[in-house]
């Protein structure tokens, strides 16, 4: 390698980014460009999918990078093979990393789809890739090194166990700086909080342990950052941009925290707008959302799945329908915007289950709902058991709903008609818009009606 330090990253959603860019920054890979940079790397990033022109970006930055970091996402394993072969027919000497969901999950199967990288790093990346790249400088076997899986001798060998990070205030501040030239927020080419837009992470992983849902192995174990050292986040963020989400699978899980995070803000008198992107509805409280409210929360995204209890007892979600109409009638009252997300396809649902969703879905008078097909996830309670079933190949990383016997009783293509019904029955209501213009002039925010607008 040179003695230079240029490492580059590159980021690749575009299989996930249909005629729309990421609504977010790839925060993960700014975390890793941080550890980078406190070593004195140097270090570029292209987001692939808000490039125009990515493919010439990079062909004027391979000749000075000394290695490439890809993310690899479910779905998008074929385009980060093709730019992974792009960068070893060009510079067949440097290193070329993948990481991210579908490395964790699958980290064999990510090299084996990405022939052309030479190492594949499960888990947290942040506190080994340093390890990493000294080890490569050096030529010495990254067998020692946690979490890594490698290719030797055209094997693919593995390092020692992935280890997590447990005190998460230890890492610096995601590098945001990286990518200040992509416009992140937009739905729509619209706005939807206050411009520049950026994104936080305050925690990882989740306590709760739905049957559907394969956090443990993707996140590890729910771990969080100190109020202290997010308020301090918060600080920076706030000298350089007008709204963040808050991409934490469960923000609100322990809410003597998020109180503390909440009054910080309120205190530093912070003009932030704040997206929740996962919270439950059990945490919902009087109090805790009026603070929020006055700290600038915007929005509320919640995993609600159902509109029946038996399913929602079946997913092991532990949360009740009354919970979710409360939750929603507060943050109704403290004018923070509500979003839903609905899965079809439980194996014991019947037609009547769908339609019982769709119906609590609209008497919940909530501004946005996502109606999605229910998967089977690699690491997932559902999917163990369908592997044990013999229903699942153990090396699939998910397959839907449907498309598996005895996983529901419904096919594919009947799921994804209902989950289509359901948006048109959910939007396309006088009813829906009627609201949606008088909470806007209530709140003087008329981002929904732009939204609903551009739509048409």
């Amino acid at each position: 390698m040179r003695t230079t330090k240029g490492w580059s990253s590159f980021f690749n959603k575009k299989s996930l980014a249909i005629n729309q860019l990421p609504y977010s920054p790839p925060i993960r890979l700014l975390y890793i460009a941080a550890s980078l940079e406190k070593e004195g790397h140097l270090v570029e990033l292209i987001d692939v999918a808000c490039e125009k022109d990515s493919e010439g970006k990079l062909r004027k930055m391979l000749s000075s990078i000394d290695g490439v970091i890809i993310n690899v996402l479910p779905g998008n394993q074929g385009e980060v093979a093709s730019l992974a072969q792009y960068v070893r027919e060009n510079r067949p000497d440097i290193p070329i990393i993948i990481h991210g969901l579908y490395c964790t999950v699958h980290p064999i199967g990510a090299l084996r789809d990405v022939p052309a990288a030479n190492i594949c790093i499960q888990g947290e990346t942040e506190h080994i890739i340093n390890n990493i790249v000294k080890t490569i400088e050096k030529g010495i076997s990254l067998s020692d090194i946690p979490g890594v899986f490698y290719r030797k001798d055209k094997l693919i060998k593995a390092g020692k166990k992935e280890i997590e990070i447990k005190d998460l205030d230890s890492l610096p501040f995601p590098s945001r700086h990286l990518v200040k030239e992509y416009a992140y927020g937009m739905v729509n080419g619209i706005y939807f909080s206050k411009p520049p837009f950026t994104s936080i992470l305050t925690s990882r992983g989740c306590p709760f342990n739905c049957r559907f849902c394969s956090n443990r192995l993707r996140n590890g174990t729910y771990r969080t950052r100190s109020p202290e050292n997010v308020l301090k986040e918060f600080s920076e963020i706030q000298s350089e941009y007008g709204s963040v989400i808050i991409e934490d699978d469960n923000f609100l899980a322990d809410t003597q925290r998020a109180h503390k995070i909440m009054d910080g803000l309120i205190q530093n008198g912070s003009k932030l707008e704040l997206l929740v992107a996962g919270a439950r509805v059990d945490s919902a409280s009087k109090d805790l959302y009026r603070k929020m409210a006055k700290a600038g929360v915007k929005l509320i995204s919640y995993g609600m799945e159902s509109g029946n209890q038996d399913v929602l007892d079946y997913y092991n979600k532990k949360i009740t329908l009354a919970q979710i109409r409360n939750a929603v009638k507060l943050a109704r009252e403290t004018k923070i915007m509500t979003w839903g997300n609905f899965i079809f396809g439980a194996p014991i649902e019947t037609d009547g289950h769908l339609k019982n969703t769709l119906k609590f879905s609209k008497s919940l008078s909530l501004d946005m709902a996502l109606f999605r097909h229910l998967s089977y996830q690699r690491g997932s309670k559902m999917w163990k058991e369908a592997v044990a079933e013999g229903l699942i190949e153990k090396d699939s990383y998910y397959c839907f709903a449907g498309s598996l016997k005895k996983s529901t009783n419904f096919t594919e293509g009947e799921l994804q008609k209902y989950c289509s019904w359901a948006f048109k029955r959910f939007y396309y209501r006088p009813m829906y818009v009627l609201q949606q213009l008088v909470r806007s002039v209530r709140r003087m925010d008329f981002t929904m009606l732009k939204l609903m607008y551009s739509a048409i």
